[in-house]
């Protein structure tokens, strides 16, 4: 536990020393190879790395949060859309270890790539869980690519029941969505075993582009029908100039995953680069540099 809160320690350090400007512009620059405009962005990615560092960010804690974005989903399409909830934790011991159905997934509430699936709990030790769980319980996960709408979020876990579908964890549908409308998705497939990920348009038709360098599957077809998802996208992306609205499918049903207003931390590697422009002229951006509309 301790190396975790010494990382954790080092990594502040470096954020007094660096600004998150600094900071933003050298990763976007090793990333594509030149800096990026922020003042006056044009690009998707631009306009994300432009967003993420201005403190309109701050307003995004609600929505971030995955146990405070729970109220945000039930309020707006309901609670049927929602994974059913087990627990919700500032700790993690032995006992809770213990309290836990034989079959879940463990989350950090307060920043992304923080979960950890349990098909069965008799097969896995509380030592195995719980260097997972302190190792959350001790990152702001905004020092990681300052992203400024995790920067204040209170740390915690969350357990909430496991979906399976054949064994494997259910389709997922990210739908990105500018000025409250969905413009296209990545859809994933088997994200643990033969994992698939294709890009398509909201009519289904597969887009000539890749991200981040994994190739479209064009023997794979969409599995649903994608009409059953837009109402709910729609309500959900409504409020914000640009959001990642993610929605798995489960028995049949949209389930609501996580919103993401900073997909890969604003370095999504489209191929051909070209797309990064396009989907740029559809994000309409505001002078507050918010992710909020004008209205909000």
């Amino acid at each position: 536990m301790y190396r975790y809160k010494i990382k954790n320690g080092l990594q502040y350090v470096k954020n007094l020393l660096v600004s998150d400007r600094a900071y933003t512009e050298k990763r976007y620059k090793n990333k594509f190879g030149i800096l990026p405009s922020l003042e006056k962005p044009t690009t998707y990615n631009e306009k994300l790395n432009a967003l993420k560092i201005s403190d309109e960010c701050y307003r995004l804690a609600p929505f971030v949060d995955k146990f405070e974005a729970r109220n945000f989903v039930a309020k707006t399409i309901g609670e049927e859309h929602l994974v059913p909830l087990i627990g919700v934790y500032e700790k993690f011991d032995d006992n809770i270890f213990k309290s836990l159905p034989d079959r879940f997934i463990l989350k950090g509430t307060h920043g992304s790539a923080m979960n950890y699936l349990v098909k069965d709990k008799s097969q896995i030790s509380f030592k195995d869980i719980n260097k997972h769980a302190q190792k959350w319980l001790n990152r702001n996960f905004y020092l990681h690519g300052r992203e400024k709408a995790y920067r204040f979020l209170k740390k915690r876990l969350i357990a909430e029941e496991l979906m399976l579908q054949n064994g494997e964890s259910p389709a997922d549908y990210k739908f990105y969505c500018f000025n409250g409308e969905p413009v296209f998705l990545s859809a994933i497939y088997s994200r643990y075993s033969d994992y698939k990920k294709n890009l398509y348009d909201i009519e289904g038709n597969l887009l000539p582009y890749t991200l981040n360098g994994v190739p479209n599957k064009k023997d794979h077809q969409l599995e649903v029908d994608l009409r059953m998802f837009l109402e709910p996208v729609r309500k959900l992306a409504a409020p914000f100039n640009f959001v990642r609205v993610d929605m798995y499918h489960y028995q049949n049903r949209p389930v609501f995953g996580e919103l993401t207003f900073t997909p890969y931390n604003g370095m999504g590697n489209f191929a051909p680069d070209r797309f990064d422009l396009e989907l740029g002229s559809k994000f309409k951006m505001n002078n507050r540099f918010s992710f909020f509309k004008d209205d909000m």
